[in-house]
């Protein structure tokens, strides 16, 4: 075994490590040189996720005295939340200069916290909150990880009476694909699901989950409560915005990834809007051969249907709500109660099932006025495409099949004529 010149220098929130670059046959791994100090600060952070491969085990509760040349704790590239860039960042490479969100927009942006950790985190219905598992999770390259079952999530104040936000307990799942992996150098699979133990303040609006993919190349809104500035030493807590571009995508277009830093710490979890619909969840910064450190953000969309079964009832009674737009139905689906369990342009026609292949007593999403004849759809066989099954629509209407595409959480069958 011998050691080669490569050295780096690991930043977290009240500890600096170094590390260097040691070659043990065909693998390299970094190992830890110097000790780390954990210093609880304001409360944001203990010591944030970074005990990936076992570093849990190598502190004492109170954060000091790690061991040395630990062979386990090497196997971990660092995440937004956890990675200071002030010692990382290639020279003339910059974050994306922040800008204060104002008080009053993205009243759906959160804090979830734990024992360990602050994160940034996404109302997404008004009891359901999105992060980056690795804020609930270890990030152990080798073994199994543990999860915590609970976090606060903490709302943005009151834009009318200037009142605190509320902190409000909830129970997390996580993605039973969650995989930290050290050879891909990224966090697969990495979200997790808050379902609070009560709604939302009502002056916090859900933002709307996107199920289709985004072109790479398109320029995208980033938001976080994370540290700032090129440096990353603005101030952790306040909400800020950024733009950048999503530079390709990597396993399998399951994560969109920015050739730069464009994240800081506390961050992760934060997400990455596309024409005001959220597309990606930010999960962390990953050492890359031909790009130096990079931003990864977990695609929602093919996520699409596991979050939705988190955040919205499979029952075909209530499947149409207006808890959050994610779980609002699109034209020909329902069953609604209301014009709010409808998708925008859409209304809810009661007692009208039997135009679209329900039961007569259904009630229905649909274009606002007087429906023009009655269609149902199946799935066509082929690539669980919908196609209309019956068509007694109207001259001059054409029946319009919703969903689509069949899937694990959407099934054929939804016909208006239009």
């Amino acid at each position: 075994m011998h050691s080669s010149t490569p050295t780096v220098w690991h930043h977290g929130t009240g500890r600096t490590t170094r590390s260097t670059c040691v070659r043990v046959g065909s693998a390299i791994i970094w190992v830890w040189l110097s000790a780390c100090v954990h210093d609880v600060g304001s409360g944001h952070r203990l010591s944030e996720g970074s005990e990936d491969a076992g570093v849990a085990e190598m502190h004492s509760q109170d954060g000091v005295d790690a061991q040395e040349s630990e062979l386990a704790t090497a196997l971990a590239p660092s995440s937004a939340a956890q990675t200071d860039l002030r010692a990382t960042r290639p020279p003339g490479i910059a974050i994306v200069d922040p800008t204060p969100v104002p008080d009053n927009l993205y009243l759906g942006m959160v804090t979830v916290n734990t024992s360990t950790t602050q994160c940034s985190g996404v109302l997404i219905a008004d009891d359901r909150v999105i992060t980056a598992a690795h804020c609930v999770c270890t990030e152990r390259y080798v073994g199994a990880n543990i999860c915590q079952t609970e976090a606060v999530v903490e709302f943005r104040p009151n834009p009318v009476s200037g009142q605190r936000g509320p902190r409000i307990r909830g129970t997390v799942t996580w993605h039973p694909g969650y995989n930290p992996s050290w050879t891909d150098r990224e966090i697969e699979n990495d979200l997790a699901i808050v379902d609070m133990d009560r709604t939302a303040p009502s002056y916090a609006r859900p933002f709307d989950v996107s199920p289709h993919p985004v072109p790479t190349g398109s320029r995208v809104t980033l938001l976080g409560f994370g540290f700032t500035g090129q440096d990353c030493d603005g101030p952790l807590g306040r909400l800020n915005s950024g733009t950048a571009r999503i530079d390709e995508f990597v396993d399998g277009r399951r994560i969109m990834q920015f050739n730069d830093p464009v994240v800081c710490d506390g961050d992760s979890g934060g997400p990455v809007l596309f024409r005001n619909k959220l597309v990606g969840i930010h999960s962390g910064l990953f050492p890359t051969v031909l790009h130096g450190l990079v931003t990864k953000s977990i695609a929602v969309s093919p996520y699409f249907d596991w979050i939705k079964g988190l955040t919205c009832s499979t029952a075909l009674w209530s499947r149409c709500s207006g808890k959050g737009p994610i779980c609002q139905c699109s034209r020909g689906v329902g069953d609604c109660d209301s014009d709010a369990d409808c998708k925008p342009s859409n209304v809810c026609h009661h007692d009208v099932g039997e135009q679209f292949g329900y039961h007569p007593t259904f009630d229905v999403c649909a274009p606002p006025g007087q429906l023009a004849g009655t269609c149902s759809c199946s799935n066509s066989g082929f690539r669980n495409m919908c196609a209309a099954a019956v068509n007694n629509c109207s001259a001059g209407y054409s029946p319009i099949c919703s969903p689509r595409q069949e899937s694990g959480s959407a099934r054929c069958g939804g016909c208006s004529c239009q």
